[in-house]
């Protein structure tokens, strides 16, 4: 039954790819008609080439038009602060976490977030890469590559880009192939043996079509010294022959992409991408073990000898630990001037193999291990039409269609296995669970914006999306079938309205009140630990009022906020079992303010902060850990820890939201002046956090720390190389970015202490 599921679930992938290559291929023809016109949307008249643009409500805008709060970086930005990748980019984007459980990457924004770490859960921000919506959180601590700009839309997005943008949306845009010839080739090393090789090489074949190719390669030792565990001790069994013993926290991460655009005429193009992803990186799982009040936080600590990682580099594991990420992704842009409006079709094919492996104890003993293996294919059509700048009238619809099939297992190692004939010996994992589901979105959505009156402008938006759960099933110990259990397929339709008022009384100056609505989608409860099949779909209700200022040389946006958040999707412990739940209900206020100003000599100055006030308001079952210490088992007079007792919960009505500082803030400056004929550029990043709390009942928390980050650079008079050296964390701040809590133990992951290093780069062709 299961092959013929998933020889039909292999025909459906085709057949659907197939169609929606043959829907854009007869937009082409129905473009090719036309007059000839720009090929792309035009960017609105301002009488400063210097205003921001930005593409937050689907079409190119003025960013001090558009009624959403957005952090914005252009790439000489994103150098400047030394963000290479997702992780580092709240350090330009205040109300902003990256944080990661595991290997699982989870943006937060103003505190919406998620901390579940399921198959197919998703995130509640959503991420898009050149359109394309990226669903998986193992697959988001990528490595930026020839990024053009990044924007960060804080709020609810759930008119223009639907599920799971609960808390925002993050959109990062890279270059396209050119018919100029041209490209770069950089080389890096910093601290911790980290090398970093890339490049990027474009040109016309024809006068009409464009090719480009691209790729980069890292490696490096990671910060963590060696494994304290060195084999060699009477503790453990190593479940893993062939542990790391050296570096367990190094890496490798190569990509390449390679793009063509034809330009079909002057009303059409299509830009067709291929590209390939493989990551060897533990770092996510490279887990120290916790201490506090005089307690090591590890259920290896009831036995003689054994070995723990209680520094910020230190690590101790008898089992493997890794992330091993393959990925493939097919990409198709459509773009195409249908005189009347602009459209763009987005298709994408995409299939990823992810093995993961961790410890469960945080030390050198054989308690428990796991194994994470997982298997994703998605696939996505978009078609977006916008009308043309410079109406009474604007608008954005368009529709949108998403599958995503998931299989993971769950393979654990410890010593009950042998014990009870699940493994040979402990050493070995076996195969404890496995899950999987197929999910669709099929959606239709429209946001149009009308000059009612001169300089009143009135938004209305609504968007219909259904969410389809299908073939959900759950195995223990695969194999066995009595316990393969399906769960009922579901389906959800979601309303997401948008409405906006905003006035301009100036060119230059915008005030805006917005209501909007956003949802995160229904999860598979595999075990029905909450009593159902599914988690319901949570639920924001959010509240905006604002007002920009923009000029090329000075662009300032205050904005306050209030969310209503719903029917939170959470995970606790009882009794070593995880419990699923729809327990929670938060409220979110604040205010976001920002500021840049550019002096006119070469100096430029940016400040933004967000000061959320973010408390759960009824949060009956709050997962609580109670440590056990009760006996002396190892005989070295002192009580020892045996574990976390979970068979209680809080209330944690009142306590602050995980994942939301009350204030982030940033401050930046990058001066330009010439040296030696050249351009001379010396930027400096600082970023502030205040109190984090990783727990909904408050008990793992990190305190306030600032992030000093700097870049100087110097350009020869041929524009054509650039030599930088760079520092990040110049304060060498030591801080806590997880917390790996359990029945076993609690882990933690650092944050990476002071780096520096230099770069080489050359640019070639076209300027």
């Amino acid at each position: 039954m299961m092959a013929a599921a998933s020889g039909s679930s292999r025909a459906l992938w085709r057949a659907t790819l197939h169609s929606t290559v043959a829907a854009a291929a007869c937009l082409v023809a129905a473009a090719m008609p036309q007059a000839a016109l720009a090929q792309t949307a035009e960017v609105p008249e301002d009488d400063d080439d210097d205003a921001i643009v930005v593409t937050a409500q689907r079409r190119q805008e003025l960013a001090r038009d558009v009624p959403i709060t957005i952090s914005s970086a252009s790439a000489e930005q994103l150098e400047a602060a030394n963000v290479q990748s997702l992780l580092s980019l709240p350090k330009l984007a205040p109300g902003v976490r990256i944080n990661q459980q595991g290997s699982y990457t989870q943006p937060t924004i103003r505190g919406i977030g998620t901390t579940l770490v399921q198959t197919g859960v998703g995130s509640s921000v959503g991420t898009y890469v050149d359109g394309f919506y990226l669903p998986n959180a193992l697959a988001l601590d990528f490595n930026f590559v020839n990024v053009t700009g990044i924007q960060v839309l804080k709020g609810p997005q759930g008119t223009l880009f639907g599920r799971n943008t609960t808390g925002g949306a993050i959109l990062i845009s890279t270059a396209e192939p050119s018919l100029d010839t041209g490209g770069s080739v950089e080389a890096s090393y910093a601290r911790f043996d980290a090398k970093r090789l890339q490049g990027y090489v474009t040109t016309g074949l024809t006068d009409n079509l464009a090719v480009s190719l691209e790729g980069q390669f890292n490696e490096g030792d990671g910060f963590h010294r060696d494994n304290l565990y060195d084999g060699s001790q009477a503790t453990g069994s190593g479940y893993a022959p062939g542990v790391k013993i050296r570096t367990p926290g190094a890496y490798e991460k190569w990509s390449v992409r390679a793009s063509a655009k034809a330009f079909l005429s002057d009303s059409a193009s299509l830009l067709l991408r291929y590209m390939h992803e493989d990551r060897d990186d533990p770092r996510g799982v490279v887990n120290g073990t916790y201490s506090a009040n005089g307690l090591v936080y590890s259920g290896g600590d009831a036995y003689p000898g054994a070995v723990f990682g209680l520094g910020r580099r230190d690590f101790a594991a008898n089992a493997r630990t890794e992330l091993r990420l393959r990925a493939d992704t097919f990409q198709l842009t459509g773009e195409f001037d249908l005189g009347f409006a602009d459209l763009k079709s987005y298709t994408q094919y995409r299939e990823e193999e992810i093995e993961q492996f961790t410890e469960g104890d945080y030390s050198s003993y054989a308690v428990l291990a796991l194994g994470l293996p997982e298997r994703d294919k998605i696939m996505s059509q978009e078609l977006v039409v916008n009308s043309k700048p410079g109406g009474r009238l604007q608008y954005s619809a368009g529709l949108f269609l998403f599958q995503q099939k998931v299989e993971a297992d769950v393979n654990l190692a410890a010593p009950f296995a042998a014990a009870f004939g699940l493994a040979p010996d402990a050493s070995t994992l076996f195969d404890f669970s496995a899950t999987g589901a197929k999910i669709s979105t099929y959606a239709l959505f429209a946001d149009v914006t009308y000059e009612a009156f001169d300089n009143l402008f009135v938004t209305g938006g609504l968007r219909l999306s259904r969410d389809k759960v299908e073939d959900v099933y759950y195995q223990t110990f695969p194999g066995v079938p009595d316990l393969f259990t399906y769960q009922s397929d579901r389906t959800d339709d979601k309303l997401t309205p948008r409405v906006v008022i905003r006035y301009k009384p100036s060119n230059a100056t915008s005030i805006y009140a917005s209501f909007t609505k956003g949802y995160k989608s229904a999860v598979p409860d595999y075990r029905s630990t909450s009593g159902s099949e599914y988690l319901e779909p949570e639920d924001v209700t959010a509240w905006e009022v604002g007002a920009k200022y923009g000029t090329g040389a000075l662009s300032a946006e205050i904005a306050g906020f209030t969310y209503n958040y719903k029917n939170l999707q959470n995970g606790y412990y009882v009794s070593g079992s995880t419990i699923l739940s729809n327990a929670a209900k938060a409220r979110i206020k604040g205010v976001e303010a920002s500021l840049r100003y550019d002096f006119g000599n070469g100096l430029e100055v940016t400040a933004a902060g967000t000061y959320v006030d973010a408390k759960y308001r009824d949060y009956p079952v709050a997962g609580f850990f109670a440590p056990i210490v009760r006996r002396d088992l190892d005989g070295d007079g002192v009580l020892d820890f045996e574990g976390m007792d979970t068979s209680n919960t809080v209330q944690a009505a009142g306590n602050r939201v995980q994942q939301a500082p009350k204030f982030t803030g940033t401050v930046s400056a990058r001066y330009v002046t010439e040296l030696g004929g050249g351009r001379l550029t010396t930027s400096a990043n600082l970023f502030h956090t205040s109190r984090i709390y990783y727990d909904a009942a408050n008990q793992f928390s990190q305190g306030a720390y600032d992030i000093l980050s700097a870049r100087i650079e110097w350009t020869d008079p041929s524009d054509r190389w650039t030599v930088a050296v760079y520092g990040d964390n110049l304060f060498d701040e030591t801080y806590l970015t997880q917390f790996q809590v359990g029945t076993a133990g609690v882990g933690t992951i650092y944050g990476e202490p002071i780096t520096y290093g230099a770069s080489l780069r050359y640019r070639f062709g076209a300027d």
